[in-house]
């Protein structure tokens, strides 16, 4: 299979390819962080490459969490 890294970018281009005057930027990169957090490898890999907070908003808050968090958390992971 693919590496993570090129699946996140897969991930990114298919959400992108959405275009509605409704949806921001901001949601879509939440909307990213939710289908990367579905599949199993991506999963590990973020938990490996997260800080220890990130890894404990991830497990405890992340459905109830802001909008802004899970984009900037996937802005952050997609820098790496």
């Amino acid at each position: 299979g693919a590496s993570v890294p090129m699946r996140l970018h897969f991930i990114q281009q298919q959400v992108n390819a959405v275009q509605h005057e409704l949806i921001t930027s901001e949601m879509k990169l939440a909307w990213m962080m939710d289908v990367a957090l579905m599949d199993a490898g991506i999963r590990s890999y973020i938990l490996k490459h997260s800080t220890k907070r990130t890894r404990y908003y991830l497990g405890s808050y992340f459905l109830e969490n802001a909008l802004t968090n899970k984009a900037n958390v996937f802005a952050a992971l997609c820098k790496t």
